[in-house]
């Protein structure tokens, strides 16, 4: 989808930065799920008047902001731009639908973002983000109290996508992706991190809202005063997923992502009797690192060693 001179990416002052060379978007006739990953030499927005002078194939450009869609329509005059268009410039950090009627390129500038020109909030966000591998991203995302949640992202007409809730060592089958690359535009699902809350019997309750600043007393009340088994009958409000965790012989065990919208009963049922079970956790952690040794025995001769064996149960 893109051309570089250099594939280089930095980490910058704990800051990700995309490669430090022009990058060229290979547009596809039709639409086309773009990312502005660098600016303008100059630091400005790219002005849509001069992109469209460039490549006269671009018919429409749509993009997501504060939950609502703005579009720009490149058959409009520009002498009307001011009050018929939803937006006249490209933003870098960005992502946009860009509807061509032909095949060609998009260059844009060399000067690479960093995280910090992206507006992150709580919800679905259509952007670009610097090139890197997705585990970079999430570690920069806590940073700032926010978790991340699903990628998607759209390549050769098919959707693909990055689930946060599968363990890291599943990536390699499990994801359909597991680097962002500069020029692609993302959707991406970010949760606030709300708070948390111990149950009477000691298990940790991590809180995840698909909005920003709310109010969490009553459930943190709530759960304060249950069980992890009872927490089912809570109304969650504007959490969306929660995280249950508790120490067993000094290890941490956690849950998955919950959604407490959907099954919410079934998933915690399960996942207590599974994952967080503490019988079956202390028998893990009994057996861990045992080793098994496995013998012969010869008609009339001693046992001798077959081979050893280490069985690992976490």
């Amino acid at each position: 989808m893109r051309n570089r001179k250099i594939a280089l990416s930095l980490v910058a002052s704990s800051c990700l930065v995309s490669s430090l060379s022009a990058t060229t978007i290979q547009l596809h006739q039709g639409w086309n799920l773009v990312g502005v990953t660098s600016k303008e030499d100059n630091g400005l927005n790219y002005q849509l008047s001069k992109l469209v002078q460039e490549n006269s194939g671009i018919r429409t450009i749509i993009t997501s902001e504060d939950g609502k869609w703005k579009s720009f329509d490149a058959s409009v005059p520009e002498s009307m731009w001011g009050f018929a268009q939803g937006f006249t410039e490209l933003q870098p950090g960005k992502g946009y639908w860009i509807k061509v009627d032909k095949d060609s390129n998009l260059t844009i500038g060399d000067t690479p973002i960093s995280l910090e020109d992206i507006q992150f909030q709580a919800g679905w966000n259509l952007v670009a983000l610097p090139s890197s591998d997705i585990s970079e991203l999430i570690k920069q995302l806590e940073k700032s109290k926010l978790k991340l949640n699903t990628i998607i992202t759209s390549e050769d007409g098919k959707w693909k996508s990055f689930d946060a809730s599968v363990p890291e060592n599943m990536w390699g089958f499990a994801q359909g992706f597991t680097s962002i690359d500069d020029g692609k535009g993302y959707w991406v699902k970010v949760q606030a991190v709300a708070g948390s809350a111990t149950t009477l019997d000691g298990y940790n309750v991590e809180l995840y809202s698909d909005k920003d600043n709310i109010d969490i007393s009553s459930i943190k009340s709530q759960i304060e005063n249950s069980k992890v088994a009872d927490i089912a009958s809570i109304d969650f409000g504007d959490i969306s997923n929660i995280v249950i965790s508790t120490s067993v012989d000094g290890v941490q065990y956690s849950s998955p992502y919950i959604n407490t919208n959907s099954n919410f009963s079934t998933t915690l049922s399960s996942v207590l009797n599974d994952t967080l079970n503490p019988e079956k956790i202390k028998e893990n952690i009994a057996t861990s690192g045992t080793s098994i040794y496995v013998y012969a025995v010869s008609e009339g001769g001693a046992a001798h060693l077959l081979s050893p064996m280490l069985r690992f149960m976490k």
